[in-house]
């Protein structure tokens, strides 16, 4: 056996993509490449400044005039929105070729992965053009860092820079986390996380720098009143960044959207909820009445036309996603039912948010999840699902209201508003932690049972249908799945089982069991996700052999992500945790300072800051002094 596996590894080892980093040519390349572009975004930044180059600030003040925003928050945040819509593009496109495909045979040999670099190269090139576009000498806002003598930045500006660039440093990471610990084939690996997280955060430097630019505006236009178009434009802007929030939030979702989920089901309802929770109160808070609903719809065009060019165009698998129009008309109740207080009370308006979100947003998610979901959610997953996404949407909606709290030039956040960060955080640590944990019974056994099928139209092969019969009825009740899968063949198949007997379960489709495909069946109760493979190829680079779809075998049920990252190395030890915790540690570093941004911004003008008497007199004033209706949001100049 062993001998047989030796030769057929040296007769395909050429052809097989590596599992384990990618060639070093490659890395050079996109080295090369990346550093050119750093280089040319640095030339033309520099040369802006010191006046050798006018057509950056000829582009940024057309961008101004469309925007009503000065030509240095502008061109940035037109570059910026460019550049996300290429990376989240990327991202999608990338995970659905790996889904249908596999692995890579190099990182340049991906056409998704140039989208995601230039997509990140853009994010940082946004933020260099911030920091870089103000006219020497002067301070675009009243919160401008000192970089240099005569040379202050926006805050914005800062935070996408940083942002992008932690993003940036997942590319190289990535390569060597594959090296130490093989191919993860997740979406949750760390310097995966790294990059989406990078990349999504961006749109917080981006509402800071919207809010900096406002103020810029509003000072340049004086006593005058806004136009209609003038206020259509900054809501339209604000609602537009909430949606934005909210695609990037859901970048975490992919895995079930995809249907290819390697953790608990319980995380879905919680990144739902906190998504909406963290998106739709801000938006709420910041573009007034219909707010949470435009950035809904606004997320909708995006995932929508996503969906519709990987799928439909390019023929690779299709992703479900969450509606979140439930959710949008719960918060415009909540409200509604609040009036004015919406922006005088904002902690009270989180509780209210929250809660409407974690109840009737809830529940109108759950029920889309049967309508369209690769995962249902179902009885299985109560109390445990309703009460986990009841924390997590009014802790979302904690750092919403926070968020917006700050970042509309409001007074600071009284009371226990401040604390909301911090707090909401740790909450989601906790829930986090929860679900991270999975109990895997021991002694479990299927008898597979493998009878050919006939071969889908369009398709080629052996494809079988596959009866299940389990030592155990462990399985039987209160499940939360029990699916058939089958990935990188190249296509991916997904199907539920039926339940036939006691411990007895049978696909209810052919799946495949020839060529590269890789074939399981996989179950979900509590905390347990087991599986058992019923095909998989031989696979030189790991190395691997062959698992053949016997017509009758019995097999171990193991976690189901050890067959499905059958490329990844688990026994890590020491040096595993050390990986996580340092990559967790950069994550967390780069939380605090988006945290250090918003509350810089949030602090009330003064005079030394440049404001003028009538600016620090509105600052100054308690909140329920502030003339603001339900409709309208306070503004830069209420504040």
């Amino acid at each position: 056996m062993t001998h047989t596996l030796f030769s057929s590894i040296l007769a395909v080892t050429e052809a097989a993509p590596p599992a384990g980093g990618a060639a070093l040519k490659e890395i050079i390349i996109a080295t090369l490449m990346g550093g050119i572009a750093f280089g040319g975004v640095v030339f033309l930044a520099l040369g802006h400044r010191s006046g050798k180059i006018h057509w950056l600030q000829t582009a940024g003040d057309f961008a101004g005039r469309q925007l009503s925003l000065p030509a240095w928050a502008a061109l940035p945040l037109v570059v910026l929105t460019g550049s996300l819509i290429a990376a989240v593009f990327g991202l999608y496109w990338d995970v659905s070729l790996h889904l249908s495909k596999g692995r890579d045979a190099g990182p340049l040999a991906n056409p998704s992965h140039y989208f995601i670099l230039v997509g990140l190269l853009g994010c940082f090139s946004a933020g260099v053009l911030a920091l870089t576009m103000p006219k020497p000498g002067t301070k675009p806002s009243p919160w401008s860092v000192k970089l240099a003598e005569g040379w202050y930045a926006p805050v914005g500006g800062l935070l996408i820079a940083i942002s992008a660039a932690f993003g940036l440093a997942g590319f190289p990471l990535d390569d060597f986390w594959h090296r130490m610990f093989g191919q993860d084939v997740t979406l949750w690996g760390p310097t995966h996380l790294l990059m989406l997280t990078g990349a999504g955060l961006c749109l917080i430097g981006a509402s800071v720098l919207l809010i900096e630019g406002g103020l810029a505006t509003d000072r340049k236009r004086g006593n005058r009143e806004l136009t209609r178009q003038e206020k259509l434009i900054r809501t339209g802007r604000r609602a537009m960044s909430a949606g934005g929030l909210l695609v990037a939030l859901c970048i975490y979702m992919g895995e079930f959207d995809f249907g290819i989920a390697q953790f608990q089901q319980v995380f879905h309802p919680l990144m739902v909820m906190f998504a909406a929770g963290v998106a739709l109160t801000y938006a709420r808070s910041t573009a007034g009445r219909g707010g949470a609903i435009l950035a809904v719809l606004f997320y909708l065009l995006v995932r929508g036309l996503l969906t519709l060019i990987v799928s439909d165009v390019f023929g690779r698998p299709e992703a479900s996603f969450p509606l979140f129009l439930g959710c949008a008309i719960a918060v415009e109740l909540a409200a509604l039912a609040m009036g004015s207080r919406v922006y005088t009370k904002p902690m009270q308006f989180a509780i209210a948010s929250g809660a409407a979100i974690g109840t009737l947003g809830l529940a109108t998610e759950w029920a889309w999840t049967n309508v369209w979901g690769i995962y249902p959610w179902t009885s299985a997953l109560l109390p445990e699902g309703a009460i986990i996404g009841f924390i997590a949407a009014v802790a979302g909606a904690f750092i919403g209201a926070w968020m917006a709290n700050s970042l509309m030039l409001r007074p600071r956040p009284m009371g226990a508003l401040r604390y909301a960060p911090v707090a909401s955080v740790l909450v989601m640590m906790v829930m986090i932690g929860y679900g991270l944990h999975q109990y895997s019974p021991k002694g479990l056994e299927a008898q597979l049972t493998n009878t050919p099928a006939a071969t889908p139209p369009g398709e080629t092969g052996k494809w079988v249908n596959t009866t299940i019969k389990l030592n155990s009825d462990y399985f039987d009740t209160d499940r939360k799945w029990a699916k058939s899968i089958a990935w990188q063949g190249p296509g991916f198949v997904v199907n539920d089982l039926k339940q036939t007997g006691p411990g007895t379960f049978e696909t209810t489709e052919p799946i495949p069991a020839y060529g590269k495909w890789k074939s399981m069946v996989r179950f979900h109760k509590d905390s347990s996700l087991m599986g058992v493979a019923v095909f998989e190829p031989l696979d030189a680079a790991i190395p691997a052999a062959e698992v053949p779809a016997a017509p009758q075998v019995t097999r171990d049920l193991r976690p189901d992500r050890v067959i499905l990252q059958r490329e990844a190395k688990f026994e890590g030890g020491w040096l595993t945790n050390f990986g996580y915790f340092l990559l967790f540690a950069i994550a967390m570093s780069l939380l605090g300072l988006l945290a250090w941004g918003i509350q810089r911004v949030s602090t009330p003008l003064t005079e030394e800051q440049g404001a003028t008497e009538d600016e620090v007199e509105k600052a100054s004033r308690p909140p329920a002094t502030r003339s603001a209706s339900s409709a309208r949001p306070l503004t830069p100049r209420d504040a």
